[in-house]
Order: structure tokens, then sequence, then C-alpha cells
């Protein structure tokens, strides 16, 4: 992207939290997915970035996103949070902030993500890279009879309570990115249709007080 360009994002608030949609990057999507391919047909690199240990999922693989990969659309993604903060603190000059580790996540038939928030940071993501191919038949047919969930990811702020929603459902897009705040909880349900449901997540840390 070129220095000073707009990225068009859409606020999106159910609820208390605010919540960031926008669009990834072509170029991006497939030097991420290229980068993956790669990756995983290395043993030794599998375990070299493997993040999992630092996280809930209960999924196939969640692997680090290479720094010189994640620091090449540096670019993007502090336009994105820059615009994201300016705009939730009603401040135009912004705050302060750091760009932290990128993961991959591979999610594969029963991988689930069990609900949870991220800490030692302010703000996280998630960026959809791939999706089973056939999987808005499953959206669709489960649609019809009760709530749609499979393989979707839903936020839950607060308690339910008379006139109020309390939770989020989206289903994934190939393309689409979301920024949230760090404390807001989240959960991804599991799939059946074959294949993998590919996204990357990266969190960032945001200096709120000055000292």
């Amino acid at each position: 992207m070129k220095a000073g360009e707009e990225i068009p994002f859409m606020l999106v608030r159910p609820f208390g939290p605010f919540i960031v949609k926008s669009e990834l990057p072509q170029e991006l999507m497939d030097d991420y997915n290229e980068e993956l391919e790669k990756i995983v047909k290395d043993k030794k690199k599998v375990k070299e970035l493997d993040w999992s240990p630092h996280l809930v999922g209960k999924v196939k693989h969640e692997l680090r996103v290479p720094e010189n990969l994640r620091k090449k659309y540096d670019g993007y993604f502090e336009a994105l949070v820059d615009a994201y903060v300016k705009k939730v603190t009603d401040n135009p000059e912004g705050k302060p902030f750091k760009l932290g580790t990128a993961w991959y996540v591979r999610q594969f038939p029963n991988d689930f993500n069990p609900i949870h928030i991220h800490t030692y940071c302010s703000l996280s993501s998630v960026g959809y890279l791939k999706l089973p191919k056939g999987i808005e038949k499953e959206f669709k047919s489960e649609a019809e009879s009760t709530r749609s969930a499979r393989g979707h990811i839903e936020f839950v702020y607060g308690t339910p309570q008379d006139f109020n929603s309390h939770t989020l459902l989206i289903e994934p897009k190939v393309g689409d990115f979301y920024i949230f705040p760090r404390y807001l909880m989240h959960t991804v349900y599991p799939f059946k249709t074959p294949g993998e449901r590919r996204s990357f997540s990266m969190n960032v840390a945001v200096k709120m007080e000055e000292n």
C-alpha cells in the first residue's frame, strides 16, 4: 500500500466494545498462504514455529507467521490499528502502539477453540485465508434447522438481559479481517466439512496512558 493511503473499514458495535471489519489485500493473503504451504512441508520448521503452547486452541496447527513476512505488511496493519484507535478513543492524535506476534490457525473437522480472551496485549485480530470447499452448504443446512454456528466465531460480552444482545456470531469469509479488544471473550465452533479452515491472528499493545 502507498504511504498515507486510507484503508476502508467498518466499525461493528453490537454491544459495548468496538469491532473493526476490513478486507485483507489479495497480495497479503497469497503471501501468507504460500508461506504456510512451505512451512507445513518442513517438519523442522513446523516444530520451530509451533505457537500452540501459548494458546488454548484444540486444533491441528498454531504456527507463528515468520517475522519477515509479518513485517512486509506492517504498513497495512499499522494503518488499520491507527484508524481504529483514533476512532474509538475519539482522539485525532491516536495512541502509541506496537504490533505483536502473528500466528496461523489451521482448523480441521471437529477442531475448535474454546471460549477465551487474549492476554499481555490491548487488541487482537483474526483474518480468514482459506475455508473448506463446500462448507457454505454446511452453514446453510444447519441454519435452516437451528442457529448456524459450525465453523463460526462467536464473541460474548456481558450476560443475557432483556432487550440486550450479548453475543455476536460471525460467519467466516475469506478476506475478512477483524480487530477487537483483547478482553472480548470469543470461541470458534467445530465443523464437519472435510478440509481446512485457515486463519491468522495478531495481538497489538496500545499505550493508553502517558507516563
